[in-house]
């Protein structure tokens, strides 16, 4: 938990490009930006046996199995209504984020359905401003809303990466080895946070990854 993450008109992730007050810092108490609530990290290594019935020991002797697996649950996200400013403190032109709604109904993830019904769960008030001849300037929130930051979280997500390794005494003092790298070797999609602005039309969409595809290398080396 913490504030200092959030800067008024900052450059920042999720959190100081969307201060909704400027002059309430502790309204801006909540998860930080970075925090991921659980992960797990298992690294796993497999000698295997090197007898292969007939197949010669040079070739089956010296194999390895190792793998990386990791799983998390998701980052945290702000939902803003990224078409408004408030009639207080305008808009944020520096970063193009808006003010964060008022709360209706609880969401911990954004689903298909506070896509489709998200007056559901936030409401935005509106009024419309004017200048000194009564001019109107545009349609604002009528204040900050109290819908808190950092307060939905994003998709989780899991990864496997996977080496064989073989090693090879040439003499006593030299071996060779090579290894076959797999990273993400189940071809995985790891989804990103989802855009949060409501007046976004990728709103609730995660339009990138947290890794990249199935990757494959492999490599050679002289271990003396």
């Amino acid at each position: 938990m913490t504030d200092s993450d959030s800067i008024f008109s900052a450059n920042g992730s999720n959190g100081g490009i969307s201060l909704n007050n400027p002059t309430c810092i502790k309204c801006e108490y909540a998860r930080a930006s970075f925090d991921v609530t659980q992960r797990l990290v298992a690294n796993l290594t497999y000698s295997i046996p090197g007898h292969w019935g007939a197949t010669p020991e040079r070739l089956s002797k010296g194999w390895q199995a190792l793998t990386i697996f990791s799983a998390q649950s998701g980052f945290p996200l702000s939902i803003n209504e990224s078409s408004l400013g408030t009639a207080q403190y305008g808009y944020d032109s520096f970063n193009g984020v808006g003010v964060r709604p008022f709360y209706v109904k609880h969401v911990s993830h954004i689903t298909p359905d506070v896509i489709a019904n998200y007056n559901n769960y936030f409401s935005s008030p509106r009024e419309t401003v004017y200048d000194s001849d009564d001019n109107p300037l545009g349609v604002v929130q009528t204040s900050p809303g109290d819908l808190g930051r950092n307060t939905v979280t994003g998709p989780g997500w899991w990864n496997a990466d996977l080496s064989l390794v073989k090693d090879t005494d040439i003499t006593e003092f030299l071996k060779f080895q090579f290894r076959a790298e797999f990273f993400n070797v189940f071809n995985h999609p790891t989804f990103a946070i989802p855009n949060g602005s409501i007046g976004n039309p990728d709103f609730g969409i995660s339009t990138s990854t947290q890794t990249a595809e199935r990757q494959i290398q492999f490599g050679g080396r002289f271990v003396f």
